[in-house]
């Protein structure tokens, strides 16, 4: 698009700019037009997104505006037009730099973002403003899908990972697995296209070494499709249920420490652990306490995303996806024979906020947030950790990911699978296991630290109510605040992380109690005692619920060793 640019003088002797015959500024006094939008459109505590810099009028009156050291990014369309020389000014081509900025402002991830069009510039580049909210949308919508996650899934999680532990007198790390063919590895996922699939499937089996992600295994039994390897991650109830009463014979269970730990309970075969990326804390604490090196697999928000990372660790081969939608192909949410396979209705589209987007051949299907986000995961994995031998998409259905080669599943097999030379080049690696009691005594050391702590939280909290009617926090509360504190930071450093129970608390304390600039010091007082009773009422409970956790799992480990 071409610009007429002008550099012209407001009354009060300001230069200002029409772009055109668009003003940017006023043309009677720029500087407090700026003054006036900034006191209008300023939200304490927000990140702050100003589209359209000009002469930075609006940038610096917003700069003088903030109280707490707010982050402020900058969008020029004009960027290179108007020669802005600032590098904090991002151009309509650093989009994706502006992105990853964004995300990385929201802390916690929060959705409090106010964006500011300065004047005229939805009018002179209404495509850029309309990327730019539609940036801004997609990761408030990315955040409201993680903090729903954490909310409901981070207690689960926790004692899921407790209870994996003790399956360390049987399971090997994953790392056992490393390397250990060049055969092609098909990932097998539960979009709608994978049925159209199988049938080329059944033929190449045995030339491939196949895994089936999460629930995908139920697909692939009842159309007599074996696979070698099932991934699991998920913590849930359901996804317990995908897996129960699977016969497992012939497939080896690949799981993460958060995975529902009744289905390792249960599994017959085989099975491999390791710790997703969000798990170092707890991977570095189970080489420190065990002497075992759990593999951080680097994942996203699906199972699938996890098999890949998995896979170019396992073969030299070429890997290849198939049933890998990430939309509503046919308006079907998962392939046949998935036990959460639902008809996908209009309702059903308004609840999960489906937007359409260009699927593999180009044509507008139907995808959601969730989906988004796996697609960006598998960009992101790709580019961070690229396969050599080749990664290729056989869906031929589904969204197009960038990175992964379309092509279609007759050719993959025909053409890239080398019947003659591929095979099996190693056997796994063996590591020594854990014996139950050192287990055992770890669990119940942490055990006591749980309770003492509880302890001091209550006594804490009993002290922080006498204090509230006097408007001051006394002496013996501010003892004791230390004191407490301290136990808190023996149990994160030392104990095994409890970091996937704690990180809803977390994120409630330091997003709901912050400060302005407006609170006198009553206020002031009354917004950290109700801080404290928050974070240190929910540290009470968390201890109370990791004791419980602990309790059971030193139950389920005794019953494995004893069947052993």
């Amino acid at each position: 698009m071409s610009y007429q640019i002008e550099f012209i003088e407001a009354r009060n002797g300001n230069p200002v700019i029409t772009v055109n015959n668009y003003l940017l500024h006023s043309k009677y006094d720029p500087l407090r037009e700026a003054e006036r939008i900034c006191q209008k459109e300023y939200i304490e505590n927000y990140v702050h997104i100003v589209f359209g810099y000009g002469m930075g009028y609006i940038v610096n009156e917003l700069k003088k505006q903030i109280k707490n050291d707010e982050i402020i990014l900058i969008v020029d369309p004009l960027k290179e037009e108007l020669k802005i020389k600032d590098n904090q000014v991002y151009s309509i081509n650093e989009l994706k730099e502006f992105k990853n900025n964004l995300k990385n402002s929201l802390e916690h991830y929060s959705r409090e973002v106010k964006v500011i069009c300065s004047p005229n510039y939805e009018k002179v580049a209404p495509n850029s403003y309309k990327s730019i909210l539609q940036i801004v949308k997609d990761i408030q919508m990315s955040n409201i899908v993680y903090d729903n996650t954490i909310q409901l899934w981070g207690e689960k999680w926790q004692e899921n990972s407790i209870h994996n532990l003790t399956f360390l007198t049987n399971d090997q790390p994953l790392t056992a697995l490393y390397q250990f063919t060049n055969k092609p590895i098909v990932i097998a996922s539960g979009g709608p296209s994978l049925i159209k699939q199988l049938p080329i499937l059944r033929k190449i089996r045995n030339k491939v070494i196949l895994i089936a992600a999460g629930s995908t295994i139920n697909s692939l039994l009842k159309n007599d499709i074996i696979p070698d390897f099932v991934v699991s991650i998920d913590g849930g109830e359901a996804n317990y249920k995908h897996f129960k009463d699977i016969e497992s014979e012939g497939t080896s269970l690949i799981y993460g420490v958060s995975s529902h730990y009744k289905i390792q309970k249960e599994w017959k075969n085989k099975r491999f652990i390791f710790a997703g990326i969000e798990d170092q804390d707890l991977q570095a604490k189970v080489k420190m306490k065990y002497g075992v090196d759990l593999p951080l697999i680097k994942g996203g928000g699906s199972v699938a995303n996890y098999c890949y990372s998995i896979a170019i660790r396992m073969t030299s081969g070429p890997i290849t996806f198939i049933g890998q939608d990430l939309a509503y192909t046919n308006l079907q949410s998962h392939a046949l024979g998935n036990r959460a396979t639902k008809v996908v209705t209009e309702e059903y589209l308004i609840k999960r906020s489906a937007f359409k987007t260009l699927d593999y051949e180009g044509e507008e299907i139907y995808t959601d947030y969730a989906f988004t986000s796996m697609k960006e995961s598998f960009e992101n994995l790709v580019k961070d950790n690229p396969h050599k031998p080749g990664i290729y998409n056989c869906t031929e259905g589904g969204v197009s990911i960038e990175g992964f080669t379309n092509y279609s599943f007759k050719k993959f097999a025909n053409e890239v699978i080398d019947f003659d030379k591929r095979e099996l080049v190693n056997t796994t690696n063996s590591f020594p296991l854990i014996k139950w009691q050192a287990i055992e005594s770890e669990f119940k050391k942490e055990m006591k630290l749980y309770s003492l702590l509880e302890e001091a939280c209550l006594k804490l909290i009993l002290s922080l109510k006498q204090d509230f009617h006097k408007k001051y926090f006394s002496k013996e509360t501010l003892k004791l605040l230390k004191h407490t504190d301290a136990q808190i930071k023996e149990i994160v450093e030392n104990e095994l992380s409890v970091q996937s129970i704690m990180e809803p608390l977390i994120k409630q304390v330091l997003t709901k109690y912050k400060g302005t600039s407006r609170e006198n010091n009553i206020e002031k007082f009354e917004r950290v005692y109700h801080q404290n009773i928050a974070w240190y009422s929910g540290i009470q409970g968390i201890m109370k619920r990791m004791k419980h956790f602990t309790q059971s799992a030193i139950e389920l480990g005794v019953e494995n060793n004893c069947k052993n």
